[in-house]
């Protein structure tokens, strides 16, 4: 699976604007990301230390479970860099048009 840097932004901008330290996986899925997706998507977000959540594997479930607390100090740092809507959308035009890719870092 590829990784999605505007799902990492809606998944972050969600947790933040949430009323509720107990984010479930139906909290950030949508119509263009699956339960599966934004799973793996949480995995990427925990390896950055950029989220605090809790882990559960379900029998016959395909994909982790996740319940979300908050951002990590690290995970607001990376947000600041992303929050703005034009120039996130300047930074991936920049980033298409050169052929490349960002780290979260």
């Amino acid at each position: 699976m590829k990784r999605d840097l505007d799902l990492i932004r809606h998944i972050l901008l969600t947790i933040e604007n949430a009323d509720s330290d107990r984010l479930h996986l139906s909290d950030f899925s949508t119509d263009a990301y699956d339960e599966c997706t934004v799973s793996h998507h949480l995995k990427l977000l925990l390896d950055c230390d950029y989220i605090d959540a809790v882990s559960r594997n379900a029998i016959g479930c395909p994909y982790t479970i996740f319940i979300v607390s908050r951002i990590t100090s690290q995970g607001y740092d990376y947000l600041d860099s992303v929050r703005n809507t034009s120039v996130w959308e300047k930074t991936k035009k920049v980033l298409a048009e050169v052929g490349g890719s960002a780290s979260l870092d």
